[in-house]
C-alpha cells in the first residue's frame, strides 16, 4: 500500500525544510549573486587632463539600468547601459566612460542594444 497524501507531504517537508541557519545561508548567496553590479559614469576631457563621475549606476542580471546623479541631472532607469551612454555623451559633448566599481568583475550582461556586428561590445574599456 502506498503512503498517504499527508504523509507525502510530510516526507516532502521534513526533506526540504531547512533550519533557520540554512535559510539565512541560502538567502544570503542567493542575494549575492543576483546582485546588481555597480559602475560609475565619468566623463573625460583629454585637453584638460580632467575626469569627472557625472553618475553612479547598477546594472542588472537582464542587462536593465538605474542610475543616480553625481555631477550630472540624469537620474531614472534604463534598458541597456549603451543608452546610458549614449545619453551622457550627448549631453556632455566629451567621450564617457564606465567604470566597474566591484572586483573581480562580473559577468558581462549582454543586450541586443550592446551587440556591434553580432559581437558584444566591451563596455569595461571603451563604453
Amino acid at each position: 500500500m502506498g503512503m498517504t497524501n499527508e504523509q507525502i507531504s510530510a516526507t516532502v517537508h521534513t526533506l526540504f525544510h531547512l533550519s533557520p541557519e540554512e535559510l539565512e545561508h541560502e538567502t544570503d548567496e542567493m542575494s549575492r549573486e543576483a546582485a546588481p553590479r555597480r559602475f560609475a559614469v565619468c566623463v573625460l576631457n583629454y585637453e584638460e587632463s580632467d575626469a569627472v563621475v557625472l553618475a553612479w549606476g547598477l546594472q542588472f542580471s537582464d542587462g536593465g539600468v538605474s542610475l543616480i546623479p553625481q555631477e550630472m541631472r540624469l537620474r531614472g532607469s534604463f534598458r541597456s547601459l549603451s543608452q546610458v551612454m549614449s545619453i551622457c555623451e550627448r549631453r556632455t559633448h566629451y567621450p564617457c566612460r564606465v567604470v566597474w566599481v566591484d572586483e573581480p568583475y562580473p559577468p558581462l550582461v549582454c543586450t541586443e542594444d550592446d551587440l556591434e556586428d553580432g559581437e558584444p561590445a566591451d563596455e569595461r574599456a571603451t563604453a
